[in-house]
């Protein structure tokens, strides 16, 4: 079956206004988020909770991830992971699909990427044999690709919808402005530093 189950565009942080009828979720969602990144200022402490937010916005996810764009080389690493439950070796993630956010800049709800001829020659995916992926991509203010945030669950049964994806679309606003003012602040710390 077709592994792409939706896909949306991602609002910039300034488009507020459209936020649909899922606008309660994502507001919760994103007062909660606020709650939880709090006065964190550097990315070290900004990503962590900001994935601690999202498992508790997604209470049937097992795994979340924060990859960011590294100035050197463009590429996207994880910088953050949160876990539910301890797995073999290094969790592994799809760069297929990361790649394909990053690229499209759209988000995308994934089902079943085991049974995915796509993703079969991956084997990454097949190592944890997930079951429904969520991917948003996170853009600055001036349109940048910053990072992908990414959540998964095993249960396919318990996986994500179109509603879903929509309320993490709508926080990756609220994630970008955060992971901003984090980098801000931890460049000022180096620039201090360096002085």
């Amino acid at each position: 079956g077709a592994v792409i189950v939706s896909q949306l565009d991602v609002p910039r942080p300034s488009a507020d206004a459209q936020l649909g009828q899922h606008t309660e979720a994502k507001l919760r969602a994103v007062l909660g988020l606020n709650r939880a990144i709090g006065a964190s200022l550097s990315l070290g402490e900004v990503l962590p909770r900001l994935l601690d937010g999202l498992l508790e916005v997604f209470p049937q996810a097992d795994r979340g991830f924060a990859l960011l764009v590294q100035p050197a080389t463009g590429r996207l690493r994880v910088r953050a992971r949160r876990l539910k439950r301890p797995e073999e070796g290094t969790p592994r993630i799809s760069r297929t699909l990361i790649d394909r956010v990053a690229v499209s800049r759209q988000a995308i709800l994934s089902a079943d990427a085991a049974a995915d001829a796509r993703f079969r020659a991956n084997e990454s995916v097949m190592v944890g044999c997930i079951r429904s992926v969520m991917c948003v991509p996170v853009t600055g203010g001036d349109g940048r690709l910053l990072g992908v945030l990414q959540v998964d669950s095993r249960d396919i049964r318990d996986g994500f919808d179109a509603g879903d994806l929509d309320v993490l679309a709508g926080i990756a606003g609220r994630a970008a402005q955060a992971i901003e003012q984090a980098l801000a602040h931890d460049e000022r710390l180096e620039r201090e530093q360096l002085n």
